[in-house]
């Protein structure tokens, strides 16, 4: 594990956490609850009791998969970056939203594949933003 990967997984973390907010917090966050099944309403947690801990810990692992994925594919300039994490962020929010599909009570299937596309831009933002820092290696 470099230091360079550890800055872009830093800052992919980062950036995860501020459009995580933005994305599903603010500018989306009747449409993705319209999507929630009821008992997965029920199962919400309020802003103010939610574990901060565990959201910061999750972001930063998933700008740690992003910083692993696109150095592992030899990423190189900001465009490359975008493409290879958007590509890892669909694969990874797909994988696990069919299979909550398939087997919970969550959310509709077109709230997962809404999901998924979001998650496809936030990496790309977040492969963007880790371009940025650190050498290419």
């Amino acid at each position: 594990m470099s230091k360079n990967v550890l800055l872009k997984g830093l800052t992919a973390g980062v950036v995860a956490f501020f459009l995580g907010w933005l994305i599903y917090g603010v500018l989306l966050k009747g449409c993705m609850e319209g999507e929630c099944s009821e008992a997965m309403k029920g199962m919400m947690r309020a802003e103010s009791d939610m574990i901060w801990w565990a959201l910061i810990a999750s972001n930063l692992l998933f700008g740690y998969m992003i910083a692993l994925y696109g150095t592992a594919q030899g990423a190189s300039g900001w465009m490359d970056w975008a493409k290879k994490s958007a590509l890892i962020g669909a694969v990874y929010s797909l994988a696990y939203g069919l299979s909550g599909y398939a087997m919970m009570d969550m959310m509709s299937l077109q709230g997962f594949l809404t999901d998924a596309a979001i998650t496809a831009v936030m990496a790309a933002c977040m492969g963007a933003a880790a371009s940025f820092v650190g050498n290419e290696e």
